[in-house]
C-alpha cells in the first residue's frame, strides 16, 4: 500500500454558480484515482468528456491535480489550463515550474492530457494559486504578476508554509492597496516534511 497526498485545485471562470454541478461531478470523479490506477492524462481526458457532455453553458474550468507518493517523493500531476507551481527546492529559491498547461476542461471534447512528474526531496515546498494573485490589480492598473510573486516567496522562503503564506497576501494587498478586485485570491504551500516507511 503506498502512503499518497492529494491535490485537486480547480479554477472558476465568472458566473461560478452555474459551474457548481460540473464541478461536483469532477470532484466525485476525481475520488476514483485512487482506486483505479489509471494513467493521469487518460483520466483527464475521460473527466472533460464527460463535463463537456454536461456543459451546456459553454463554461470552463482549470485544474491542477497532482499526487505525491509520500514514500518515494514522486509528485505525479496534470495541469489543465491552470498556473504554473513554484517550487522551491530544500536550501534553494522558489521558482516557477515550467510545465505544459494544457487545455482548460469542458471546453472542447477529445482533448489529450499528459501527466508529468517530478522528484520532491525531504523539505521541498510546493506553492499553487489563482490567477487572482497574479492578476491582482492595483488603482494604476499594473498587474501583480509573476515576478512580483516570485521576490515575495524567495523573501521568506525560509519560513514555514504556515507563516509564508499570510506574507504573501500581506504584499498583495499592500500592493492593490484600494483598488477593487474582480477575482479571487487563493494560495496552497505544501511542504514534504518526510519521507515514509512502506506499509
Amino acid at each position: 500500500m503506498r502512503h499518497i497526498w492529494q491535490l485537486l485545485w480547480p479554477m472558476y471562470p465568472e458566473k461560478v454558480f452555474r459551474l457548481r454541478s460540473l464541478w461536483s461531478l469532477e470532484k466525485r470523479l476525481s475520488r476514483i484515482t485512487l482506486h483505479q490506477e489509471e494513467i493521469w492524462g487518460r483520466f483527464f481526458s475521460k473527466v472533460n468528456n464527460l463535463l463537456c457532455e454536461a456543459n451546456s453553458e459553454g463554461l470552463f474550468i482549470t485544474a491542477f491535480e497532482g499526487v505525491l507518493d509520500l514514500v518515494t517523493g514522486e509528485f505525479c500531476f496534470v495541469n489543465a489550463g491552470h498556473e504554473m507551481p513554484f517550487i522551491c527546492k530544500a536550501g534553494g529559491s522558489f521558482e516557477a515550474y515550467k510545465i505544459r498547461p494544457g487545455f482548460v476542461l469542458a471546453g472542447f471534447e477529445d482533448m489529450n492530457y499528459k501527466a508529468g512528474s517530478m522528484t520532491l526531496d525531504v523539505g521541498d515546498l510546493i506553492f499553487q494559486y489563482t490567477d487572482g494573485v497574479t492578476e491582482a490589480t492595483n488603482v494604476e492598473n499594473q498587474l501583480y504578476g509573476m515576478e512580483r510573486l516570485e521576490q515575495v516567496l524567495n523573501r521568506v522562503k525560509d519560513r514555514t508554509p504556515s507563516e509564508i503564506l499570510p506574507e504573501v497576501k500581506k504584499d498583495i494587498d499592500a500592493f492593490v492597496g484600494e483598488a477593487p478586485q474582480f477575482d479571487d485570491i487563493t494560495m496552497l504551500c505544501v511542504e514534504y516534511k518526510a519521507k515514509m516507511e512502506k506499509a
